[in-house]
C-alpha cells in the first residue's frame, strides 16, 4: 500500500500521483504528476509527453469532455509504473495542455481511499 499527500494543482488540494510513463518502443520514460479523475473513462497524457518518449499512435477512438462534446483521437500505448504498480500496454489519449489524468481504465484496477480532512491519498 502507498500512502501520499495530495498536491496542490490550481490552487487546490487534490488527490495525485507521480507516474512513470514509458514507452513500449524502448527504454524511454518521464515522471509526470497525474490527477485522478474518476470522470474518465481513459487515462490521458500531455501531448508534450507523447512527443518526448516519440510514441506512435496506436489506434483512433472518440472521447467526450464533461459538456459531452466528441471528438476522434488518436490514442497512444504505454506502460504506467508508480510504487509496486506496473501497468503494461495502457491506451492513452494526449492532452493540449500539460494535464495529465490517471483515469476509471487504471483505478478499476486499484483501491483507492482519499481522507479529504488529512489530505491524504492511500492505494493498494
Amino acid at each position: 500500500m502507498m500512502t501520499l499527500p495530495f498536491h496542490t494543482l490550481e490552487g487546490q488540494p487534490a488527490p495525485c500521483l507521480f507516474v512513470s510513463v514509458v514507452s513500449p518502443y524502448g527504454a524511454a520514460k518521464h515522471r509526470i504528476l497525474f490527477r485522478l479523475d474518476t470522470g474518465a473513462n481513459l487515462t490521458a497524457i500531455p501531448a508534450s509527453s507523447v512527443h518526448r518518449l516519440r510514441l506512435e499512435p496506436y489506434d483512433r477512438r472518440i472521447v467526450g469532455d464533461y459538456d459531452k462534446h466528441t471528438t476522434m483521437m488518436p490514442t497512444f500505448r504505454v506502460h504506467l509504473r508508480f510504487g509496486e504498480f506496473l501497468f503494461h500496454d495502457v491506451e492513452v489519449v494526449a492532452t493540449e495542455s500539460n494535464s495529465a489524468l490517471l483515469g476509471l481504465d487504471i483505478l478499476n484496477q486499484l483501491k483507492v481511499t482519499l481522507d479529504g480532512r488529512k489530505k491524504m491519498l492511500s492505494v493498494e
